[in-house]
């Protein structure tokens, strides 16, 4: 005779602890997501993959830009005082333009104008964002920078550009002027013509500094908003309900008890059908 110890199954188990044991609270609380593999959702799961494989692009294009914006204000800092030494070399120009100023004061303005373009050529070779050079190619290299290309989106065709630059004597026609020996009057006025030109050449660089910046602030801004969205999206969907989870393995702990209870009784009752078996 065969003795049936299916005791388990007779258990009386309230409504609201069936289907407990199918879930697994306690990891779920341990990694704070509500969707711990793919079974648990498949659907809401690959919702939530794909959220959180855009939120990482969005990251790094946010990260981009505030590395690119750092980028281009220390180039439009390095521009301002180049601008102030232009204006400061057309002022001592001015004065050596007149005759009523003498030729050795003319020599005077001269030395001071060649200190004030060496000093303009140092602020180009030494302005640089890491490794990368802002204002010409190299700290050793006069010629013009390399384009500057800003990653700001999740598609390859999100870039923002910035045209080459070349703020130095060299690039603003300046260089003339170290080379030539003598500084008359009429060298002066024809000097004034270069400065000029040379100015408005450095405001456009200002300027082409100054779009580039708007156009990646308005991409931060946009870019942020979406970062914020997809971090709500994705916490409403994958963060886990503690309350919840807690609940749910209180109730596993409760199924575990009674299992063992179950356990024990049938036990009991096998080992008293042998007796009187036996009996």
């Amino acid at each position: 005779m065969t003795v049936s110890n299916d005791y388990n199954n007779y258990l009386y188990v309230p409504e609201e602890l069936q289907g407990v044991r199918s879930s697994n609270p306690l990891e779920k609380i341990a990694t704070n997501k509500e969707l711990t593999k793919a079974s648990d959702d498949p659907a809401l799961l690959a919702i939530s993959e794909q959220l959180n494989y855009e939120q990482s692009g969005l990251t790094q294009g946010v990260q981009n830009i505030n590395s690119a914006l750092s980028y281009l204000q220390i180039g439009d800092s390095a521009l301002g005082e180049q601008s102030d030494i232009l204006n400061t070399i057309r002022e001592k120009t001015l004065q050596a333009a007149t005759d009523t100023t003498s030729d050795d004061q003319r020599n005077i303005i001269r030395n001071d104008i060649s200190k004030l373009l060496e000093q303009f050529d140092n602020i180009a070779s030494s302005t640089s964002y890491g490794d990368n050079s802002i204002l010409q190619n190299s700290r050793d290299d006069k010629g013009e920078s390399n384009t500057f290309d800003v990653q700001t989106g999740t598609d390859s065709q999100d870039n923002t550009t910035l045209n080459p630059l070349q703020s130095n004597t060299q690039g603003l026609g300046l260089d003339g002027f170290l080379q030539d020996g003598t500084f008359s009057a009429d060298d002066a006025r024809t000097f004034l013509d270069t400065i000029d030109q040379a100015s408005a050449k450095l405001q456009d660089f200002r300027s082409d500094i100054g779009s580039t910046a708007q156009q990646l602030e308005s991409s931060y801004t946009s870019m942020s908003a979406q970062v914020v969205n997809n971090s709500s999206a994705l916490s409403t969907i994958s963060n886990v309900d503690f309350a919840k989870e807690v609940s749910s393995f209180s109730k596993q702990n409760i199924l575990a008890q009674i299992g063992s209870f179950g356990q024990s009784q049938a036990n009991n009752i096998n080992q008293q059908s042998v007796l009187r078996l036996l009996s």
